[in-house]
């Protein structure tokens, strides 16, 4: 539900609304990433069956058609836009294949990243290299935050206009290669090392973790903003250390249900996230065909009923088919 306060801008009705969404609303895609990798990284370590390739080719193909789908759904929807707005045709094809391939339409850029992000960390993970993962981890994750938060860092140095010159070509540094890998890298180590961290041990280093990684994030809030950064502020350095403390966390939160229903939260949770966009952006047609005025809040309201009524009906027909 974070991501449809944020994409709807119904967090700028909430009191705080640039603390919120830098402290709280920017972690929400981090965690998406480092959960992803602790969930590909438990298969890859703690399940004997079924080969590195097997399991790299079932995340890829589980995320690209559906990112295939609705890729084409949401450049649709931005032809159209730019087709009223005005645009010319070659213009307009120029930008959507700028967008596909660096930063595509409707809230994708996350599904592609994962996509590229797990690409590059299986090369690692084949020839077993993960320290030369981790070195290249840190210096992807460096990079992009000198790209986004901390590019303040770059003014006036020789280094700018590369970074400048890489932002006008590539739009952010949020994509596979400066976040979807470093992130998924983190959580796969999380994998790694979770039997050492499962227990009341765990426990305790999971709050110490959160707490200075709270302290720290809050400390680096308030320097970017002060010193307010040229191209956006979202990420963070501390951010990975948060969300591998609160996962940590969670995953010693043991579920006694059944688990079948932690997979369906699962899908329910990805097909939201497929088909907010759309859906956000036939809301808006429609309100401007109507000529109806709506406050982001009441979006949110609406976008939250719809995802919840497709998509709720959606999982339990594909949880009912798998159970045949």
């Amino acid at each position: 539900m974070g991501i449809l306060l944020l994409h709807t801008g119904a967090y700028h009705e909430i009191p705080f609304e640039a603390y919120v969404q830098k402290s709280i609303l920017s972690l929400i895609v981090p965690f998406f990433f480092v959960t992803s990798g602790y969930f590909f990284g438990y298969k890859v370590w703690d399940q004997d069956e079924g080969t590195l390739w097997g399991k790299f080719l079932k995340y890829e193909k589980g995320l690209l058609i559906p990112y295939i789908i609705f890729t084409i759904i949401n450049s649709l929807f931005a032809a159209y836009d730019m087709y009223s707005a005005g645009e010319s045709f070659l213009w307009g094809m120029l930008w959507l294949a700028r967008a596909a391939i660096f930063y595509p339409y409707g809230a994708l850029w996350y599904i592609w990243a994962s996509i590229t992000g797990m690409l590059i960390l299986y090369l690692f993970l084949r020839k077993n290299r993960l320290d030369l993962a981790c070195v290249f981890g840190v210096f992807c994750w460096i990079c992009g935050l000198l790209g986004n938060s901390y590019s303040f860092l770059l003014a006036n140095t020789p280094f700018q206009k590369w970074i400048d010159f890489y932002i006008h070509i590539a739009v952010t540094t949020r994509n596979g290669l400066f976040q979807g890998f470093p992130l998924l890298l983190a959580g796969v180590l999380l994998a790694k090392a979770w039997k050492r961290l499962e227990g009341k041990k765990g426990i305790r280093i999971g709050i110490m973790a959160l707490v200075i990684s709270s302290i720290f994030l809050h400390g680096e809030i308030c320097l970017v903003t002060e010193r307010n950064a040229s191209v956006e502020i979202s990420l963070f350095f501390s951010q990975v250390f948060w969300v591998l403390a609160a996962l940590t966390l969670l995953l010693n939160c043991k579920w006694s249900g059944n688990p079948d229903t932690m997979r369906l939260i699962r899908k329910l949770s990805t097909a939201i996230y497929f088909v907010h966009r759309p859906l956000l952006t036939c809301m808006r047609y429609f309100w401007d065909w109507r000529k109806i005025e709506i406050g982001a809040m009441q979006q949110f309201f609406w976008l939250t009923v719809l995802c919840l009524g497709i998509c709720i009906p959606a999982c339990l027909l594909w949880k009912k088919r798998r159970a045949v």
